[in-house]
């Protein structure tokens, strides 16, 4: 992320500011505003590939372009906010095609929309499909010939998915496994998933269902390169704080925070994106790699500076705490207790060595989940999660009934080969 910050005028970004983490953005806003003076903000990478800003001289060419250019990349979930991005910065690599893929049709138009203005515009293909239709999915592999996927696809919404229960499992865990096979029938050869904070001693089937999936990617043989990137919230994306609390202080004269001391971890969705394609060179198969979040935010002063910022005060726009809400966490964490960080050629991109569920186990634990998922009950499938992820912490007695249609037409898990 590059910021240039400057008290009256604009001055030359410094190395250290071009590392500066979303904490130092916010610790300048603030002494900012206390003395007066105006501040002016760059944005990083995104606009500076659409050109929205210009630099003096030509940027290095980076390993991710190299490891992309003249490749044939597919991104799942490519109408979200994680998802446009990267298929924005994948097409600056220069790739011989870009497949994007989402089952959201109006967000993909404004994509197509967004993209084909772009750079190699003419290379793209959208594809409306959901990644949990294998044989769907397949036949668009194998039409383009992928070689390789960023899986940004799946539910993120922790309160949501906590009533969506038997959902959250059949779209992030069994969607995951279908794109699995279908990419290793397709031929491709490297597949990175998009994980998250929250898949960290989890307290929500969100975050408990992405944790199964590192396991998934760093348990199973596969003959593709599979690894997972594990990082926390990002600014400004579909659904997160600062476009709700911006809103808030708009529409409703009033911001609702859970907790006061509640923190998370912040990224903006360039930088984040950029790391992912760092640490998308720097993955071997089965890795669980972390990106560097900086120092978590407490979201109540997160609040506060949108509020000033607004140009109105706490007077006027009251911060209202409501109280965590279900599988929600007061804090997130990047790491396991018995998972070890090493380090990557990128600074920002740590890698990590934990204890592993050896497939063999980890095959049976899903082909139980599967059946559990058709014919049971939200607190048997949060019970047999936590079998699989033995840190998930629940309330197992306030969950309802929430199960799968009887009548789905696919096959079931059991009746798949794994083995590739």
């Amino acid at each position: 992320m590059s910021w240039r910050t400057a008290h009256k005028r604009s001055v030359p970004c410094t190395k250290e500011s071009q590392s500066g983490t979303g904490l130092r953005m916010r610790h300048v806003i603030e002494e900012c505003l206390a003395t007066g003076r105006k501040f002016k903000t760059v944005p990083g990478l995104g606009n500076l590939l659409e050109g929205r800003v210009t630099v003096d001289q030509l940027r290095e060419v980076n390993l991710e372009e190299l490891l992309l250019a003249d490749q044939v990349v597919l991104v799942t979930g490519a109408a979200g906010s994680i998802g446009q991005e990267l298929c924005y910065q994948i097409q600056e690599c220069g790739p011989a095609k870009l497949i994007c893929l989402d089952q959201a049709e109006t967000p993909m138009f404004y994509l197509q929309r967004k993209l084909t203005r772009s750079k190699c515009g003419d290379r793209v293909i959208y594809s409306v499909a959901d990644v949990t239709d294998r044989e769907g999915v397949t036949n668009i592999l194998r039409a383009h010939g992928v070689q390789i996927i960023f899986n940004a696809a799946a539910y993120k919404h922790v309160p949501m998915m906590e009533c969506n229960v038997a959902e959250a499992v059949r779209n992030n865990i069994f969607g995951l496994i279908k794109l699995l096979l279908a990419a290793e029938e397709a031929g491709c050869e490297r597949f990175l998933l998009i994980s998250s904070d929250k898949a960290v001693n989890p307290s929500s089937v969100m975050g408990a269902t992405k944790r199964v999936g590192e396991l998934i990617l760093a348990s199973r043989p596969s003959k593709m390169r599979c690894a997972s990137v594990r990082f926390g919230n990002v600014l400004g994306s579909q659904g997160s704080v600062v476009p709700l609390f911006q809103q808030q202080i708009h529409s409703e004269g009033r911001v609702t925070v859970t907790h006061p001391e509640i923190t998370r971890y912040f990224m903006t969705i360039p930088e984040a994106v950029s790391l992912v394609l760092q640490a998308f060179t720097v993955g071997s198969h089965g890795d669980i790699l972390v990106l560097d979040m900086g120092e978590p935010i407490r979201i109540a002063d997160l609040a506060r500076t949108l509020i000033r910022l607004s140009g109105a005060s706490e007077n006027d726009v009251p911060i209202v705490f409501t109280g965590l809400r279900p599988g929600e966490k007061l804090f997130e964490e990047l790491f396991y207790a018995t998972e070890t960080m090493l380090p990557t050629p990128h600074e920002k991109v740590q890698c990590t060595r934990g204890n592993l569920v050896p497939w063999p186990n980890l095959s049976q634990h899903l082909r139980e989940l599967e059946k559990l998922m058709r014919s049971g009950s939200g607190v048997s499938l949060r019970a047999k999660i936590h079998d699989i992820v033995p840190e998930y912490c629940y309330e197992p007695t306030v969950e309802p009934s929430n199960v799968l249609p009887k009548d789905v037409a696919e096959p079931p898990f059991e009746a798949v080969t794994y083995q590739s």
